[in-house]
């Protein structure tokens, strides 16, 4: 998996595939749940960049955009918290690995360094065929005090698929930390996953976007508001 420069997003991706920092909204969990999406998106609210405005609530903003080429929908999750942007990625970076979600199986550390780790997942799934996946996620700052954290599925490290899994297709995302004004940071969480296998998209989508915002609701309740 390349590297990319995302925000954070470590858990489940659109399933639920968690290291627990969330590398993906909730790949796994969002793979089998069937929920019909339509009903959810009445009033939405158009937002920049294709973004549309799905939920605002608690001072936690949900989005979503289509992604060219693909029956799949990048999803966003923006909030504020009061802690600082150095304490807020050093809490999020601690936690991937740390907290592992019932869906994973079988989960094995490919490469460790201190702005980078590999993870290899076996993923249970309730309803379709159990799911494997080697994710990357890198961690950099820049020249404003900002902090980003990417994942990202990929094939050039990790083991094969496993006998009697189906390697997900692709699930990438970022967190986001930026500074400020009243000294605490604002934080958003991208992620954009597909399930692989033969899985209509409107069984995955409404699962997609819950476990998005549970991951990012799990992840700053970790930080801190």
């Amino acid at each position: 998996m390349a590297r990319t420069t995302k925000n954070l997003g470590i858990r489940d991706g659109a399933l639920r595939v968690e290291s627990q920092m969330a590398y993906g909204p909730s790949v796994a969990r969002a793979l089998f749940a069937a929920a019909l999406v339509a009903s959810l998106f009445s009033g939405a609210v158009r937002a920049d960049d294709g973004w549309r405005v799905m939920r605002d609530r608690d001072g936690i903003t949900l989005e979503r955009r289509a992604v060219e080429g693909s029956r799949f929908y990048e999803y966003r999750v923006r909030a504020h918290t009061t802690v600082n942007a150095a304490v807020a990625l050093e809490r999020i970076w601690s936690g991937i690995g740390d907290e592992r979600s019932p869906t994973i199986k079988h989960r094995t550390v490919v490469r460790r360094a201190d702005d980078e780790l590999v993870v290899y997942d076996q993923i249970h799934a309730a309803v379709v065929s159990d799911r494997d996946v080697t994710i990357r996620i890198h961690k950099s700052g820049d020249a404003r005090g900002g902090f980003d954290i990417t994942f990202e599925s990929t094939s050039d490290v990790g083991p094969p698929p496993a006998t009697g899994y189906v390697r997900l297709a692709a699930v990438r995302g970022s967190w986001r930390i930026e500074p400020a004004a009243d000294g605490g940071s604002n934080i958003a969480y991208r992620c954009y996953s597909e399930p692989g296998g033969a899985i209509p998209a409107f069984l995955v989508r409404g699962a997609q976007q819950d476990s998005t915002l549970e991951e990012f609701e799990r992840v700053l309740t970790r930080v801190g508001r």
